[in-house]
């Protein structure tokens, strides 16, 4: 609030990001600050394994579910919201936020961020013998992909998810 910002972008520590990861943000304040049903932009795909996505980097989503893992608001939806965040699990506050306010947000198909196993601020060992926390690793996160390549999401990528419901 003290050097107003007009958009602010949060990465949690233990995540990797993609080469084209700052312009990606870049090119997406447009539709956050243009289309008010836009509550975030989000680097991370939920459902982005590898064996699930296509391989274009310009492909974007509306989802009603908050992704969090690198995700980007403006100084608009952060005075909404500020006013009741809560002290701890803010993703689940968040999604249920954006449910009953009939926001979206607006993810990639290829994450823009990749997980490196850090769970709770203790490594995820893989070993033989798995925690809960290394086999959703292993299973699950170890499997996401990852854009490789420094893109620049064109305008009529960035214009598909403006104004428009998923």
């Amino acid at each position: 609030m003290k050097l107003n910002f007009s958009h602010a972008v949060l990465l949690e520590d233990d995540l990797l990001i993609a080469p084209d990861f700052y312009q990606y943000f870049r090119s997406l304040r447009r539709a956050l600050d243009t289309d008010e049903s836009i509550f975030c932009v989000s680097a991370w795909n939920d459902n982005g394994q590898i064996s699930l996505v296509t391989k274009d980097p310009q492909l974007l989503h509306r989802t009603d579910f908050f992704p969090g893992l690198g995700w980007m608001i403006n100084q608009r939806h952060w005075l909404r919201v500020r006013k009741v965040w809560p002290k701890t699990q803010y993703d689940d506050f968040l999604r249920l936020y954006m449910l009953k306010n009939g926001l979206v947000c607006v993810r990639p198909e290829l994450s823009r961020t990749f997980n490196i196993g850090r769970s709770g601020g203790r490594n995820c060992q893989l070993s033989s013998r798995y925690t809960y926390s290394s086999k959703f690793y292993h299973n699950y996160l170890s499997r996401m992909a990852l854009n490789r390549f420094n893109v620049t999401l064109t305008k009529s990528a960035v214009d598909k998810v403006i104004g428009r419901l998923g």
